[in-house]
């Protein structure tokens, strides 16, 4: 994975933890020695998960809520590290809709180590878009709070919501977003968002606790 993501997780819990807790996190899953990332490198999967697991077992916070808050952090700095691939005239759903051709290209362009997921989006209206996205990593939730951190850079209030999903077995998933009008109220939750079905089963081997397996 880019170095741009481990970066970006190393400031996103320093931002919401501190850095002590920073360094705590990567001592208890095996990664002390791994305090800098570089950017334009690239490193094991494997480190992202650790950490993520580190971060979930020090908080309480459910792995998927990690990597949805994660990518809205990652969301916003999108906009640095990729302004000139940017239209100025772009809203959320056209930044969403353009994604694919712009970025994810270029970054396969510049190096053939680069596995971005692949995203086809459908703009359905000006207000609504339908994104399948596929990937080996079934990232999905990052891209939701990616697509959460694009729609706060814009002050745009949007609702998604997933169809499909790859750990439920699908072949992709689909992930619908849209634009909520003035006065829209988002429902209350009637109990906690569910998590991925074999989401356990995903984690088991970045559990800290099983480090040396990996």
């Amino acid at each position: 994975m880019l170095g741009f993501f481990f970066t970006e997780l190393k400031q996103f819990v320093i931002q919401e933890l501190s850095e002590s807790a920073w360094i705590e996190v990567l001592g208890k899953v095996g990664l002390g020695s791994k305090d800098s990332y570089m950017n334009g490198l690239y490193y094991p999967d494997e480190d992202m998960m650790r950490i993520v697991v580190g971060v979930s077992n020090m908080t309480g916070m459910s792995i998927d809520q990690v990597l949805k808050e994660y990518g809205t952090f990652v969301g916003k700095d999108l906009f640095t590290a990729y302004k000139p691939l940017i239209d100025p005239s772009w809203k959320t759903l056209d930044f969403i809709e353009n994604v694919e051709e712009t970025i994810h290209q270029v970054v396969r362009a510049r190096n053939r180590k680069a596995s971005p997921p692949k995203l086809v989006c459908n703009r359905l209206t000006d207000r609504e878009i339908v994104i399948d996205y596929r990937s080996e990593r079934k990232l999905c939730r990052v891209a939701q709070g990616i697509a959460l951190g694009v729609a706060n850079h814009y002050n745009e209030p949007i609702e998604i919501v997933e169809e499909t999903c790859m750990h439920r077995g699908d072949s992709s998933c689909k992930i619908w977003v849209s634009l909520k009008k003035e006065g829209d109220v988002a429902p209350a939750p009637t109990s906690s968002p569910p998590q991925h079905e074999d989401e356990e089963d995903i984690w088991a081997e970045a559990d800290p606790s099983g480090a040396d397996n990996l």
